[in-house]
């Protein structure tokens, strides 16, 4: 095993990342059109370790996935995009099972949830498992909880396919318990209800040390505030400032942990609701020109459909993709939030501006969107993924404290309209209070109940992702 990362000791200082022995996904994102979840779980040890030993050369570390982005990126800036220019990814991640089946006397770290697992923390989370089972695809019952996961990410089907039977055909020691395709074609580069996504992760205060490179800082810009940025620590371990919290067992250096969860959208319900509020609206109040459907959907997200914050800024709703790209849209959040409905999701969900720098929680997301017909002909669903370092304070406090709190950020504040749950009772009913704009000025309040889910969990499962060294480690 070999020393652990460089570490800065300096809280000014900023950490210096293993690349070689990260995964590549978690801090890069694979940002693929296409991209294949395996759930799986493990039958033989024995040929599930020889299956490790001819994966882990395949797996794609952080060095490959940002050099990769960086290149595409550029070429497409100089308008001058290379067709061969692509390449397929691999990500591996175990449960807790999972990975105990390989290592029996492995160390706990990670918090109770990873341990437990999400079907056991489902009463914690609001989610319902119990009403879902035969709808649940992984993950609802001890049969269908996966120990491995194994993601495919590719420019183009063929490629992707190709290596999914590659794989079926030389691995053993498993059997399949789902496969999901996932597409970005699927909802036109979009996600919930058709908002564009993806445009505010956070900024991580690292530097990836490229062999024969000089040291290269993560962010893609550097030009704000240190306030602003999130340390390395949330989402990978042994990078901890501090020496005495560090991990307590290195071969756990530079992994993470990953929350997956399948989410069918329900699109045709959600717009449904959102005209017969207008519509009982409109019939009360004398309303401002700017108030339509739009306008409500856009106070649920907290943006609009192309991707600008709500707050102050109604005019954003009229720019197109490529305008709404040079925005420094983390700028925006921060002078909106004060006008932002405190319910919104993206608030919610990152209430940046409103609490201290040392009170937020961070994730990095990676979701992507599948086609479904299981509630519609023409439905769709979210894969939803995210990476931290500690599932217990990063993904559950979220949704827990954050999400499905009423009373955050504010008293009265309201549930996440979106992704927040209501674990009381068997309604599940969610309220908020909209702003309603007038035409002669000022604002009406309407209370308004949100009558079911629109984004029904139907699988999900808690897992590492090991570094390098840690997987040839297991297939030993």
């Amino acid at each position: 095993m070999s020393d652990s990362p460089q570490t800065s000791r300096n809280s000014t200082e900023v950490p210096i990342i293993r690349s070689d022995n990260v995964q590549g996904d978690s801090l890069a994102g694979f940002k693929k059109p296409f991209q294949l979840f395996l759930f799986l779980k493990i039958n033989d040890v024995a040929l599930c370790r020889k299956a490790l030993r001819l994966i882990v050369d395949d797996v794609s570390t952080l060095n490959q996935v940002w050099l990769f982005n960086y290149s595409y990126r550029e070429s497409k800036v100089r308008g001058k995009r290379v067709p061969s220019l692509k390449a397929t990814w691999i990500n591996l991640s175990l449960s807790w099972k999972g990975l105990t089946k390989l290592w029996p006397n492995a160390p706990e770290l990670g918090g109770t949830a990873f341990i437990e697992g999400m079907r056991k923390r489902a009463s914690r989370l609001g989610d319902v498992i119990d009403f879902n089972v035969n709808r649940w695809k992984f993950g609802a019952d001890e049969s269908s909880e996966p120990d491995m996961v194994l993601m495919i990410a590719a420019d183009d089907l063929t490629d992707l396919f190709l290596k999914r039977d590659h794989y079926r055909e030389v691995l053993g020691g498993f059997s399949e318990i789902w496969q999901e395709l996932g597409a970005r074609s699927s909802t036109n580069g979009r996600e919930t209800f058709g908002f564009r996504d993806g445009i505010s992760q956070p900024r991580i205060r690292a530097k990836l040390n490229l062999q024969g490179l000089p040291l290269i800082d993560l962010p893609e810009s550097t030009e704000h505030d240190n306030s602003t940025f999130a340390n390395l620590s949330e989402f990978l371990i042994g990078y901890e400032q501090s020496e005495t919290s560090k991990s307590v067992f290195p071969g756990y250096n530079d992994c993470s942990f990953i929350v997956f969860r399948r989410y069918v959208l329900l699109e045709e319900e959600f717009r449904r609701f959102i005209a017969n509020t207008f519509n009982r609206v409109a019939s009360q109040y004398d309303v401002a020109p700017v108030f339509d459907e739009a306008y409500i959907a856009s106070r649920f997200v907290g943006r609009w459909t192309n991707g600008t914050f709500v707050g102050g800024n109604i005019e954003g709703r009229y720019l197109d993709d490529v305008e709404t790209s040079r925005l420094d849209i983390e700028r925006f959040e921060r002078l909106g939030t004060l006008e932002c409905p405190h319910f919104s999701h993206i608030l919610k969900a990152n209430p940046r501006g409103i609490l201290p720098v040392g009170e937020q929680r961070h994730i990095l997301r990676r979701g992507i969107g599948f086609k479904t017909n299981e509630r519609s002909q023409d439905g769709v669903g979210l894969m939803f993924v995210c990476y931290q370092s500690s599932i217990d304070k990063q993904f559950e406090f979220i949704l827990r404290n954050w999400l499905s709190n009423p009373n955050f950020p504010t008293l009265g504040s309201g549930y996440d309209p979106i992704a927040g749950q209501n674990a009381i009772g068997l309604s599940r009913t969610r309220c908020i209070t909209l702003q309603i704009p007038l035409r002669q000025g000022g604002f009406a309040s309407y209370y308004t109940e949100l009558p079911q889910d629109f984004v029904c969990l139907t699988g999900g499962c808690y897992a590492m992702v090991p570094s390098i060294e840690l997987i040839a480690i297991l297939s030993q």
